[in-house]
């Protein structure tokens, strides 16, 4: 028996097919036909580095794996200087980068960025020994007007405990504070010295403090050891605060004050622009390696470059040699770059938003950190 099959059939047949066709090619991963997807990277640690082997590593390298692993991606690294990465989507030469970029307006002009999975700000970097030691800040502390200013404070405290104590024991029947007299006085104040301390000294002085006698002397030696307690923590906490605060000082106390100094930075990097934008001359170098050498020989009085960067070079390469300073600039998110209207930008974007939610990313970051 002959079947004829009627064309209005055959459409409906196959239409769809095509139509499935059709959006199989929409979602292909490759978006230039059986070329591998070429991926640029660049050498910046701790986001893009070499492991032992050779191989590549760092955050940036291992959530890009964790993309392809996901997406079954045909790719290929091809490395290149700072400079080139930001050329290289400008001229096709890349699909898309997983070197360290700052999602900004102006780069939304010429590439497309993924879905943010690290913040990071701009950071100034000096040598070690221009940050000023324990010693070089303890002398600074014990020479500055606050330090003696407190100092004074506590010493009219202390004088004016020992005042009253003085006037209230000074008809009672004690041997020690009666009478109105230079040497009961004294021992008034050795008496508020060792309740302010909050210790005796009687084995190096020879004298120890007696006790008050009359009750009014004994009740106020009772609040007089609680103030004792909290003058003296008092003291503690702030020559503490005095002493930290001048150990984290330098000459660099803020982004204006690299107007008048030697100024480095990476070329084509973020941290250049944010210079450019403050109206801070700087020179650039290729890699952050160049420009910290550049430091370490006292070329340059600063290094600006990304906060994360900094750091890890500050524990590794130029451990003890240069410190990062808390000073920085406005934090910014950092995505993937790739060409403009990328078919692979949101099949990335739904995986790394899904790594970056998960409980590996924070031992991905703290890998890297640590």
């Amino acid at each position: 028996m002959n079947h004829q099959l009627h064309p209005r059939s055959i459409a409906l047949a196959v239409v769809p097919w095509v139509c499935l066709g059709f959006a199989v090619a929409a979602d292909e991963p490759v978006p230039r036909g059986n070329e591998k997807l070429i991926v640029g990277i660049s050498d910046e640690p701790p986001f893009c580095m070499r492991d032992a082997s050779g191989a590549w590593c760092g955050i940036t390298v291992d959530l890009w794996r964790h993309v392809d692993e996901r997406l079954d991606l045909d790719y290929e690294f091809r490395e290149s200087g700072l400079a080139g990465m930001v050329r290289g989507l400008d001229e096709r030469t890349y699909d898309l980068e997983v070197c360290p970029a700052f999602i900004t307006a102006i780069g939304e002009e010429h590439v497309d960025f993924s879905a943010p999975y690290f913040v990071d700000d701009t950071a100034i970097a000096i040598n070690a020994d221009r940050q000023p030691n324990f010693m070089q800040s303890a002398r600074s502390v014990v020479a500055s007007v606050p330090f003696l200013l407190l100092l004074a404070g506590i010493a009219l405290l202390t004088v004016a405990g020992a005042f009253i104590l003085w006037l209230l024991e000074q008809r009672g029947p004690s041997e020690h504070y009666k009478g109105k007299t230079a040497a009961a006085f004294l021992k008034s104040l050795y008496w508020s010295v060792s309740l302010v301390a909050g210790r005796d000294f009687s084995p190096a002085v020879g004298h120890k403090a007696a006790a008050p006698d009359t009750r009014w002397g004994r009740a106020f030696g009772f609040a007089w050891l609680i103030a004792g307690v909290a003058v003296f923590s008092m003291f503690t906490a702030s020559a503490a605060s005095l002493l930290t605060s001048r150990q984290l000082q330098s000459f660099v106390g803020d982004w204006g004050d690299l107007k008048t100094l030697r100024v480095g930075t990476v070329e084509q990097s973020d941290a250049q622009a944010y210079l450019r934008a403050s109206g801070i001359d700087s020179t650039g170098y290729p890699t952050p390696v160049d420009l910290l050498e550049e430091l370490r020989q006292r070329r340059i009085d600063a290094a600006v470059f990304g906060r994360a960067g900094l750091v890890y070079y500050s524990k590794t390469r130029f451990r003890n040699k240069i410190v990062v300073l808390p000073l920085g600039s406005p934090r910014s998110c950092m995505g993937l770059p790739m060409q403009l209207e990328s078919p692979l930008r949101k099949r990335i974007n739904r995986e790394i938003l899904t790594f970056t939610e998960s409980n590996a990313w924070p031992a991905i970051l703290a890998k890297y950190q640590d």
